[in-house]
C-alpha cells in the first residue's frame, strides 16, 4: 500500500461494514435506512481516517443537512469550516447527514440553489461551486457517460459533453451503490459546469483514475465550465 518511500507493510485497521437488521416500532421514528446510516457513519470515517493516517494526513467529518445547503448563510458557514480545515492540512470528508435526511424533505430554502439536492452527486456539485473548486470529480462504476446503456454495443462513450450530446443520452437504472445514478451525475455535472467549475465523470474503480485525471489524461466524460465551452 502506498507509493515509493511508504511503508509497504502498513496495516490498516479497516472496520467491517455493520450488519444490522432493524424494524421500526412506530411510524414516526426514523426509518431503518436512517438508523443504519447513523451506525455506518462512524465506520466509514474510521476507514477514511485509517487510510489517510498511512500518509500522515488527518481527516475530519462534515455532515450536512438540507437546511444547511439550501440557505445561503448556513451553506457559506459550512464552506468556511471546510476552508479552515484545508488551511490546517486536514482533509474534510463531506457527506449528507442521511441519519436525518429523509425527515428534512421537502425543504424550500431561500431559492439560491436551482437543483434538487437528492444525493451526494448534487451535494458535491453545489459545494464545488460554493468553494470555487478547480475541478469536480464524480466517480461511477462505468467509464463515463455513454449515449445509451453501457452494456449495449451500440452505445459510445462521450468524451466531452456538449449541449447537443446531452439531448441524445438515454440513462439506465440508478446505481445499486447509492441513491443516485448516471442521470443524477449528469445533472450535477452540468450544474457545476454552468457555474464555472469543470467536471469529469469517470470510473472510480480504475487504478489511479483520480491521479490520471488530475494529470490531464483524457479519462471519462469532461464537462467544460461555461466559460470554456
Amino acid at each position: 500500500l502506498g507509493g515509493p518511500g511508504e511503508n509497504p507493510e502498513a496495516v490498516l485497521p479497516i472496520p467491517s461494514r455493520p450488519l444490522m437488521r432493524l424494524k421500526p416500532r412506530h411510524q414516526n421514528i426514523p426509518t431503518e435506512s436512517q438508523q443504519l446510516a447513523a451506525v455506518g457513519q462512524g465506520s466509514l470515517m474510521a476507514l477514511y481516517d485509517a487510510m489517510f493516517k498511512v500518509y500522515g494526513i488527518n481527516t475530519a467529518q462534515v455532515l450536512l443537512g438540507l437546511p444547511d445547503l439550501l440557505h445561503t448563510s448556513t451553506r457559506r458557514a459550512a464552506c468556511d469550516t471546510v476552508n479552515g480545515l484545508v488551511d490546517l492540512g486536514v482533509v474534510p470528508v463531506l457527506n449528507e447527514n442521511d441519519a436525518v435526511g429523509s425527515a428534512q424533505r421537502p425543504t424550500q430554502g431561500d431559492g439560491s440553489i436551482p437543483i434538487d439536492i437528492s444525493d451526494n452527486d448534487s451535494l458535491a456539485a453545489v459545494l464545488a461551486c460554493e468553494l470555487d473548486c478547480d475541478l469536480l470529480l464524480l466517480l461511477s462504476n462505468t467509464d463515463g457517460v455513454y449515449t445509451g446503456d453501457p452494456s449495449e454495443p451500440s452505445s459510445e462513450l462521450i468524451s466531452t459533453m456538449t449541449p447537443q450530446a446531452a439531448q441524445n443520452i438515454e440513462f439506465s437504472e440508478k446505481s445499486a451503490m447509492g441513491r443516485g445514478g448516471m442521470g443524477s451525475k449528469v445533472v450535477a455535472a452540468q450544474h457545476a459546469a454552468n457555474n464555472g467549475v469543470p467536471c469529469v465523470i469517470a470510473n472510480g474503480l480504475e487504478w489511479r483514475s483520480i491521479v490520471d485525471i488530475i494529470d490531464g489524461k483524457p479519462l471519462g466524460t469532461f464537462f467544460p465550465a461555461s466559460a470554456q465551452q
